[in-house]
Protein backbone atom coordinates (compact mmCIF):
# COMPACT_ATOMS: atom_id res chain seq x y z
CA UNK A 1 0.00 0.00 0.00
CA UNK A 2 1.79 3.54 -0.87
CA UNK A 3 1.65 6.82 1.07
CA UNK A 4 -0.74 8.16 -0.64
CA UNK A 5 -3.49 5.38 -0.10
CA UNK A 6 -2.49 5.13 3.20
CA UNK A 7 -3.10 8.97 4.03
CA UNK A 8 -6.44 8.69 1.69
CA UNK A 9 -7.33 5.58 3.88
CA UNK A 10 -6.57 7.08 7.61
CA UNK A 11 -8.74 10.62 6.47
CA UNK A 12 -11.66 8.19 5.44
CA UNK A 13 -11.40 6.96 8.89
CA UNK A 14 -10.93 10.42 10.63
CA UNK A 15 -13.69 11.79 8.44
CA UNK A 16 -16.49 8.51 9.79
CA UNK A 17 -15.03 8.78 13.40
CA UNK A 18 -16.13 13.07 13.10
CA UNK A 19 -19.51 12.03 11.45
CA UNK A 20 -20.13 9.30 14.50
CA UNK A 21 -18.68 11.47 17.37
CA UNK A 22 -18.86 14.67 16.80
CA UNK A 23 -21.31 16.04 19.16
CA UNK A 24 -24.16 18.22 17.48
CA UNK A 25 -24.16 21.28 20.25
CA UNK A 26 -22.45 23.90 21.04
CA UNK A 27 -22.90 22.97 24.82
CA UNK A 28 -21.15 19.92 24.23
CA UNK A 29 -18.65 20.41 21.71
CA UNK A 30 -14.66 18.79 22.23
CA UNK A 31 -11.35 19.74 21.82
CA UNK A 32 -9.04 18.26 19.54
CA UNK A 33 -7.59 16.31 23.00
CA UNK A 34 -10.62 14.66 24.20
CA UNK A 35 -11.45 14.01 20.09
CA UNK A 36 -8.29 12.09 20.08
CA UNK A 37 -9.12 10.45 23.14
CA UNK A 38 -12.36 8.99 22.15
CA UNK A 39 -11.48 8.25 18.54
CA UNK A 40 -8.24 7.05 18.61
CA UNK A 41 -6.94 8.90 15.52
CA UNK A 42 -3.41 11.16 16.05
CA UNK A 43 -4.13 14.92 16.50
CA UNK A 44 -2.53 15.86 13.16
CA UNK A 45 -4.60 13.71 10.90
CA UNK A 46 -7.84 14.97 13.33
CA UNK A 47 -6.97 18.46 11.97
CA UNK A 48 -6.59 17.92 8.83
CA UNK A 49 -10.10 16.45 8.98
CA UNK A 50 -11.40 18.86 11.07
CA UNK A 51 -10.37 21.54 8.44
CA UNK A 52 -11.89 19.47 5.13
CA UNK A 53 -14.77 18.56 6.72
CA UNK A 54 -17.77 20.78 5.51
CA UNK A 55 -20.23 21.93 8.02
CA UNK A 56 -18.33 21.54 11.24
CA UNK A 57 -18.19 24.75 13.56
CA UNK A 58 -15.99 25.78 16.12
CA UNK A 59 -15.87 28.12 19.36
CA UNK A 60 -13.35 29.15 21.79
CA UNK A 61 -10.53 31.59 21.19
CA UNK A 62 -7.76 28.62 20.79
CA UNK A 63 -6.36 29.96 23.74
CA UNK A 64 -4.44 28.72 26.91
CA UNK A 65 -7.77 28.72 28.75
CA UNK A 66 -10.25 28.73 25.97
CA UNK A 67 -9.10 25.82 23.43
CA UNK A 68 -10.78 25.66 20.42
CA UNK A 69 -13.97 22.85 20.69
CA UNK A 70 -15.29 21.37 17.19
CA UNK A 71 -18.80 20.49 16.94
CA UNK A 72 -20.89 19.13 13.63
CA UNK A 73 -24.74 20.84 13.81
CA UNK A 74 -27.60 18.94 12.75
CA UNK A 75 -28.67 19.53 9.04
CA UNK A 76 -32.43 20.28 8.73
CA UNK A 77 -33.96 19.62 5.53
CA UNK A 78 -36.11 21.57 3.97
CA UNK A 79 -39.16 19.34 2.48
CA UNK A 80 -39.67 19.62 -1.14
CA UNK A 81 -42.49 17.84 -2.21
CA UNK A 82 -46.06 17.69 -0.14
CA UNK A 83 -47.02 15.37 2.47
CA UNK A 84 -48.95 12.59 1.81
CA UNK A 85 -52.30 13.46 1.41
CA UNK A 86 -52.31 17.18 0.76
CA UNK A 87 -52.73 17.21 -3.12
CA UNK A 88 -55.94 15.74 -2.44
CA UNK A 89 -56.72 18.70 -0.31
CA UNK A 90 -55.69 21.29 -2.15
CA UNK A 91 -57.10 20.21 -5.44
CA UNK A 92 -60.33 22.30 -4.76
CA UNK A 93 -58.41 25.60 -4.12
CA UNK A 94 -58.55 27.83 -6.95
CA UNK A 95 -55.52 30.44 -7.67
CA UNK A 96 -55.80 33.58 -9.60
Amino acid sequence: MSYWETRTGAQDEAKAALDRDLPTTESAAMSVETLTTITKINDSTLYRALKGHPGVKTIGKGKKGDPLRYFLPEVVSLQTSNPEGTHEKNQGLRVN
